[in-house]
């Protein structure tokens, strides 16, 4: 009776070292879906102009890059057979998650019906910033009509030269289907 007793502990007590499933492959393919929502963020960018453009910039792109190399260690995991059987669908998930902002903001700008708003503005300052690769930007800063302390708008070389500080300037929006504003023109009044 001891003996029985004895490999009935062994049999419940140990557990095996290996998993019962191989493990998962994680295509390859998976990662254009990180790129494919950075693409799809810059479409909807230069498309559908909102007004907080470098506040979607971070909300887009920042977690695709974060995403796609987090999909490329599950690959490379996987590729030397380390891959786990639930990291699968996470890395799923995640690499499709990627494709939710420029899904939102090309929605928000397609089904955008509402009527032009216009906004008169105050100029407070104009802002030159140097990109990389001699990249430069041209803004504006006005007053806010959404209770902001500041609006910055990019606009043109030729606004940006021609706007000085206290001129009025119009801004013109729409609301956005899905309440993200977007930026119809802005411009100086003559």
């Amino acid at each position: 009776m001891n003996e029985i007793g004895q490999s009935q502990v062994d049999v419940q007590g140990t557990e095996p070292s290996y998993s019962s499933e191989p493990p998962r492959k994680i295509s390859r393919l998976l990662l254009l879906w990180p790129l494919a929502g950075i693409v799809g963020l810059l479409y909807g960018m230069i498309r559908y102009q909102p007004v907080d453009d470098k506040l979607i910039y971070w909300i887009g792109a920042a977690p695709c890059m974060i995403i796609f190399m987090f999909v490329n260690v599950a690959w490379r995991s996987a590729q030397r057979g380390k891959g786990t059987p639930s990291f699968l669908p996470r890395t799923l998930w995640l690499a499709s998650v990627c494709l939710a902002v420029p899904i939102v903001l090309l929605v928000n700008g397609a089904l955008d019906y509402s009527p032009v708003e216009k906004h008169r503005q105050i100029i407070t300052r104009t802002i030159f910033e140097h990109g990389r690769r001699d990249s430069t930007f041209y803004y504006v800063e006005c007053s806010s009509w959404r209770g902001r302390s500041y609006e910055k708008l990019k606009v043109s070389p030729r606004e940006y030269l021609e706007s000085r500080p206290g001129d009025s300037f119009i801004v013109e929006t729409h609301k956005g289907a899905l309440g993200i504003p977007l930026l119809v023109s802005a411009h100086r009044t003559d």
